[in-house]
């Protein structure tokens, strides 16, 4: 059917609560969702309500560091349980990791930013991200600059090592 539940490892509902959509299990076991009805809130894997999500967003993202990536059409955003947005109108938002989460401007620019909202305007092209949104992986970030993709370190401050390839 259209909706999505918990299940056990041994098959079995471990509630009866059902969603339109889901987003991942992150930090304290908190997730956002779409319940049945059409509102948007954050569970925690005990299945109780630890904050509302203002809006209808499309895509729900991984809940991290105090923030969770979410999508309104083509425009991403970062909100927090309380409802308040730390920043909207963005190509792309991924989730926080150390601190930081990468996002895309309208006109290509990439940025870390913080929990306080303050920016790190980046020289790079692209940041690659995985499905939840994150970008660095064992302190090493995957980026574009000058048609090339390089690593560089977690702060996307310096190259590391000789590695390039075009795509």
């Amino acid at each position: 059917e259209n909706h999505w539940k918990w299940i056990s490892d041994d098959g079995e509902s471990d509630s009866e609560m059902e969603y339109a959509m889901l987003g991942g299990v992150g930090e304290k076991n908190i997730y956002a969702c779409k319940t049945l009805d059409g509102k948007y809130f954050f569970y925690d894997t005990s299945y109780v309500k630890r904050g509302v999500i203002e809006g209808e967003p499309d895509q729900l993202g991984l809940y991290e560091e105090g923030y969770c990536p979410v999508t309104f059409g083509d425009s991403y955003a970062l909100v927090d349980l309380y409802g308040e947005t730390l920043v909207d109108g963005l190509a792309y938002a991924g989730s926080f990791q150390n601190g930081c989460a990468c996002i895309a401007r309208g006109d290509g620019k990439w940025s870390l930013i913080n929990t306080e909202g303050k920016e790190k305007e980046l020289s790079v092209e692209k940041i690659v991200c995985d499905e939840a949104g994150r970008y660095t992986y064992q302190d090493r970030v995957l980026a574009a600059e000058n048609g090339h993709y390089y690593l560089y370190d977690a702060d996307l401050s310096k190259t590391v090592g000789d590695f390039s390839c075009a795509n």
